[in-house]
């Protein structure tokens, strides 16, 4: 009768080590494919720059091709850092759209106000119930790849000029009046909160988007805008003032406004930034290359 016990306990206690034993398999497993999938990013950038690239202490993102030429030529320059230049795909329809009818123009008001019923989604579901067809914006695989891309080189400061309409934010322009708009006898109050989700493609995207920021940061980089839009000219301290909710390290030099150079941003590069930029350490390093 013992010895059956004594087998019982046996049997219990290999079981529980089992039991363990395959629950650390699994989560081996699963930390595994987390590690490959980054070190696949990671692989595609020492891929790159083993093979002859140059690494680029400045990326600029822009969805419009003749922006990214405008500024690409740049590098003919031999006076100029080297800088690289990623287009972001703006034709892709914004991911909340894939189960849903794309072609129906009040769709993104209509789900931004059923998820935040807030007095900006309702002023611009009365007063404009068909928004401009929304984008996806810069994709989660370009974030990815721009956080191992600041990773690099801790010691030296980084530099990232981002355009707004459909690259950070998903819609072209920002409806804006200020802090308060009436509208058929209904008074609407604004907050720069409400305005910022809105435009980024709701709280998940802005979500993601501020960690991104707050990596940068941390990586030692520094974040710039470098937009056409006509609310960073006319209302550049409520551009700010929205940017400041993404990472209040954004301060007025952050901001690039091209349309005060006939919309040309390789202008705007030159005048608002590299002027400004040119006697420094990261200027002189600028033929440094990885690996």
């Amino acid at each position: 009768m013992a010895k059956q016990q004594e087998q019982k306990n046996d049997n219990k206690k290999q079981q529980k080590n089992d039991n363990t034993t395959q629950k650390q398999k699994q989560n081996q497993k699963k930390q595994q494919k987390n590690d490959n999938k980054k070190q696949q990013t990671l692989s595609s950038l020492e891929f790159k720059y083993k093979n002859g690239d140059r690494f680029s202490f400045y990326r600029f993102y822009d969805d419009m091709l003749l922006y990214i030429k405008e500024v690409d030529s740049l590098n003919d320059d031999e006076g100029f850092p080297f800088i690289e230049c990623i287009r972001v795909d703006a034709n892709k329809p914004h991911t909340m759209f894939q189960s849903q009818n794309s072609e129906d123009p009040a769709l993104y008001n209509r789900i931004m106000y059923n998820e935040s019923k807030n007095d900006y989604t309702s002023f611009l579901k009365h007063k404009s119930p068909e928004s401009s067809m929304a984008k996806n914006g810069i994709s989660q695989k370009q974030l990815d790849d721009l956080i191992v891309w600041s990773s690099y080189y801790p010691e030296q400061p980084k530099f990232v000029f981002f355009d707004w309409d459909e690259t950070l934010s998903c819609l072209p322009g920002i409806l804006y009046h200020r802090n308060q708009f009436i509208y058929q006898g209904t008074k609407y109050k604004f907050k720069d909160d409400d305005i910022l989700c809105y435009l980024l493609g709701g709280k998940n995207r802005l979500t993601r988007v501020s960690s991104v920021f707050k990596t940068l940061h941390n990586n030692n980089t520094e974040i710039y805008i470098l937009s056409n839009n006509n609310t960073l000219v006319k209302h550049e301290e409520f551009f700010l003032r929205m940017l400041n909710l993404l990472s209040p390290k954004f301060k007025k030099k952050h901001l690039l406004p091209s349309r005060n150079t006939n919309q040309n941003k390789k202008e705007a590069f030159t005048k608002y930034f590299f002027k400004s930029h040119k006697e420094s350490d990261i200027w002189r390093n600028r033929n440094l290359s990885g690996f």
